[in-house]
C-alpha cells in the first residue's frame, strides 16, 4: 500500500466514525417529534412493507403523492422499507436512511476529493486533501442537519459524490497503449458512476438541474479522452439516459407539473399589477418552494 493511501484511510475512517456518532446518537428523539414530510416518508415505507402498495393503493409507485399537493421522488421511501422492517414504525426508522447516507457521504467525499486532485498535486497532498474534506463534511452544520431528518434531499449529496468518485476513478486509472494518445477510461467504473448519477434523479427534485450541469462540466474537463474511449463514454451515456428518461417523461406530464403549476407566478392575481422588484422576489420564493 502506498504511503499516501496509508495516510488517507485512517483519517477518512476517523472522520467516518465521528460522523456516525454525531448522526446516530439520539436520532429518534432529536429533533423532537417528526416533521410532516418525515412522517409521510416513514408511513409510505410502512405501507409498502405491509402490502407492496402506497397509502393510495398504487402498486410500487415511481412517484408518491404528497398530500395531493405534489409528488415525491421514490428512492428515500424505498430505502426506508428495510429500516421500518428492522426498527418498526418509529422516528428512528424514518430517519435511519438519512443518518446512514450522511455517514457514508463522509468517506465518499474524502475519496472523491483525493481522486480528483491526485493528478494535479500528487498522491501525498491529495491524501491530505481527502482527509480534510472528510473531516469538514463530518462536522459541517448543513450536512449534519440533513442527516438527522428524514428528507429525500439527504440522499442527493451521497449519490452525486459516489457517482463522480467512480467516474474520476475511471479517468484517473486510465491507461494508454500508444504514445501521444489520451488514455482510455475504464468502462466498468464509468458505467457504475453513470448509474449512481442517474439514481440521483430519484432522490430530490433539484438534481434535475444540478446533476446535468455537473456532468457537463466533468465531460468538458475530460473531453480529450472521449475520442480515445468512445465505447466507454457511450455505454455510460446509455446508462444515464435510461434512468433519466422516466424522470423526463414524468416531469413533462400534467401530474409532474402539478407542484410547479400550484406555485407558478403567473397564477397569482396579487402580482398582476406588481412592480419588477415584487415580481422578482415572488419568482425567487416560488422557485425555492418548488425545489
Amino acid at each position: 500500500m502506498e504511503k499516501a493511501s496509508r495516510a488517507l484511510l485512517p483519517g477518512v475512517l476517523f472522520a467516518t466514525v465521528l460522523a456516525g456518532a454525531l448522526r446516530l446518537i439520539g436520532l429518534g428523539t432529536v429533533p423532537v417529534a417528526l416533521y410532516c414530510d418525515e412522517a409521510f416518508n416513514g408511513y409510505e415505507a410502512w405501507c409498502l412493507l405491509q402490502t407492496g402498495h402506497d397509502s393510495h393503493g398504487v402498486l410500487l409507485p415511481l412517484f408518491f403523492d404528497i398530500f395531493g399537493k405534489g409528488w415525491s421522488e421514490p428512492l428515500y421511501i424505498y430505502l426506508t422499507v428495510p429500516a421500518v422492517a428492522l426498527f418498526g414504525l418509529t422516528p428512528f426508522a424514518a430517519r435511519f436512511v438519512a443518518a446512514m447516507a450522511g455517514t457514508l457521504l463522509v468517506p465518499i467525499t474524502g475519496l472523491m476529493c483525493a481522486t480528483l486532485v491526485r493528478g494535479q498535486v500528487g498522491p501525498r497532498t491529495a491524501a491530505r486533501a481527502g482527509v480534510a474534506a472528510s473531516i469538514l463534511m463530518a462536522i459541517s452544520p448543513w450536512p449534519f442537519h440533513l442527516s438527522r431528518v428524514a428528507f429525500q434531499a439527504s440522499l442527493l449529496p451521497l449519490a452525486l459524490a459516489a457517482g463522480f468518485w467512480l467516474a474520476a476513478r475511471a479517468v484517473s486509472d486510465a491507461v494508454s497503449d500508444r504514445a501521444n494518445v489520451p488514455p482510455r477510461v475504464r468502462p466498468g467504473l464509468l458505467a457504475a458512476g453513470a448509474l449512481l448519477l442517474g439514481l440521483s434523479l430519484y432522490t430530490y427534485t433539484i438534481s434535475r438541474l444540478a446533476m446535468p450541469l455537473m456532468v457537463a462540466g466533468f465531460i468538458w474537463l475530460h473531453r480529450r479522452r472521449i475520442s480515445a474511449s468512445r465505447r466507454a463514454w457511450l455505454l455510460a451515456a446509455l446508462v444515464l439516459a435510461s434512468l433519466a428518461l422516466p424522470i423526463a417523461a414524468f416531469s413533462l406530464s400534467t401530474r409532474g407539473q402539478q407542484r410547479f403549476s400550484s406555485v407558478a407566478i403567473n397564477r397569482r392575481e396579487d402580482l398582476q399589477s406588481a412592480g419588477p422588484l415584487q415580481i422578482a422576489a415572488a419568482a425567487g420564493a416560488n422557485y425555492l418552494s418548488y425545489y
